[in-house]
């Protein structure tokens, strides 16, 4: 019976030197297993803060001091307004931003169609100012394609002195009939 008893600490000791021991280095070097890493999010940038239109890119706007993405239901490239002195069609100086802003809203959506609708005050004929509206149509289309506008996008018409603004007779009212007007999302066949 003893030599039964010293024999059960003998399997178990054999037992476990049957197994192989790792050096400390080995176990140290395993690689652990890790969880694979998600990385965060990632965050939104804010919008760039601008004075301008030229200090955001050209796909975006200066609004409310942000700048903002060019969309087709953005408010800013719904309707410009520039207007032209007495029985003149040509652009004044301090409409041309106002312009410039309006080539970066059809420039930035391709598919995007705009109407210049060109018009005048209530004096002279039917025929004279249907003549003068589209001439101002037409010069608010040359300076647009001239910022590189794709001329395809845009169509012209003249309304002449049927679509004013304002109905009093006197200057003031005449100035806000004399414009022309670009307007998104109309039809640019021709």
């Amino acid at each position: 019976m003893k030599l039964a008893l010293a024999a059960v600490p003998l399997l178990a000791l054999a037992a476990c030197a049957h197994q192989e021991a790792k050096p400390p280095e080995a176990a140290a070097a395993a690689p652990t297993p890790v969880a694979e890493a998600t990385p965060p999010p990632a965050a939104t940038p804010a919008p760039a803060a601008c004075r301008a239109d030229s200090e955001c890119a050209a796909t975006e706007l200066c609004l409310q001091s942000r700048c903002t993405p060019i969309t087709r239901d953005l408010a800013a490239c719904g309707l410009t307004r520039v207007h032209f002195d007495f029985d003149q069609a040509l652009l004044k100086q301090v409409e041309l931003p106002l312009l410039q802003r309006a080539a970066r809203c059809v420039k930035a959506d391709q598919s995007a169609h705009f109407l210049i609708g060109g018009n005048a005050d209530e004096r002279g004929t039917v025929e004279y100012n249907l003549a003068l509206g589209d001439r101002r149509a037409t010069a608010v289309e040359r300076y647009l394609v001239g910022l590189g506008a794709s001329p395809s996008q845009l169509k012209t018409v003249s309304y002449g002195k049927e679509r004013p603004l304002c109905s009093e007779h006197d200057e003031a009212c005449w100035a806000k009939n004399r414009r022309a007007a670009v307007r998104a999302g109309e039809t640019a066949s021709r």
